[in-house]
């Protein structure tokens, strides 16, 4: 058989026909090469980044025509400062207690500087035995001049409680009209005793005046049309056991956001929160 010879002439045109063939080389699958975004990956194609703060995570991505990519973030409550949960963070000047003098607000202390009714216990369980009403202030301040009022809800009647002339806030800036010898007061803080600290139930109110002068007033339970709201903002809720505002001594202006249902505790740090 006659042996073929290729003549340089046909030469160019072998070299344009392989040109034209595809070439493979070895498994690769698409397009391997993936941007910061993970957006231009093939079907096997992956960029992935995760940054972890907390406790939950939701995950975004970005895909490419088969390729994918996903960027991980999470925020949560876990690992950082709470504020409220009893244990002073970093970052935290306090959480709950404070100095005689101080409040704590935010998880900042802050100064006392004006009178609040921080906390009242007006109907408990069964017979009426240690009602109470708190005022949380600057240490040692005279409550010369000072007087606790009933306003009733139905009428809108006002009732004088208790003048508080020749009292003082004690060491902790914290004094207790309470209704009975059954309430004991924490150490640092002033008591009288008034049976009229049995306030009555809601809807009613409790005003703390200087004179004439409305320093603070707290309504609390429902009051329907026509009642008498002497609160700030709209009213606390009712309750059997106490309400009291967390943390101690902040004041927004609102007894529905101020004031919440807790445990008693008369003379001391309000607890439920900060």
């Amino acid at each position: 058989m006659p042996r073929f010879s290729m003549t340089s002439s046909l030469l160019p045109l072998v070299f344009a026909l392989a040109a034209t063939l595809p070439l493979s080389l070895g498994c690769a699958r698409g397009n391997q090469t993936t941007d910061a975004s993970g957006a231009g990956g093939g079907s096997g194609g992956a960029a992935a980044s995760s940054s972890v703060t907390g406790a939950s995570t939701t995950a975004t991505g970005a895909s490419g025509s088969s390729g994918s990519a996903t960027t991980t973030s999470a925020s949560g409550t876990g690992g950082g400062a709470v504020c409220g949960d009893g244990m002073v963070d970093p970052g935290e000047a306090c959480d709950g207690a404070a100095p005689a003098g101080k409040l704590c607000i935010d998880c900042a202390l802050v100064d006392a500087t004006s009178l609040v009714i921080n906390e009242i216990v007006y109907d408990p369980s069964g017979t009426d035995v240690g009602c109470f009403i708190e005022i949380l202030g600057p240490p040692g301040l005279d409550l010369t001049g000072y007087t606790l009022d009933a306003v009733n809800g139905n009428d809108g009647v006002a009732t004088l409680v208790a003048t508080l002339s020749g009292h003082a806030l004690g060491a902790s800036g914290y004094f207790v009209l309470a209704q009975d010898a059954t309430v004991k007061v924490a150490s640092g803080a002033t008591k009288s005793i008034n049976k009229l600290a049995d306030l009555q139930n809601g809807p009613d109110n409790v005003v703390l005046k200087h004179g004439a002068t409305v320093v603070d007033a707290l309504g609390y339970g429902s009051f329907a049309a026509g009642e008498f709201f002497r609160g700030e903002g709209s009213s606390a809720p009712a309750t059997s056991s106490s309400l009291c505002r967390i943390p101690s001594g902040k004041d927004t202006g609102d007894n529905s956001v101020d004031f919440v249902v807790c445990a008693p505790t008369p003379g001391a740090v309000n607890k439920g929160g900060q």
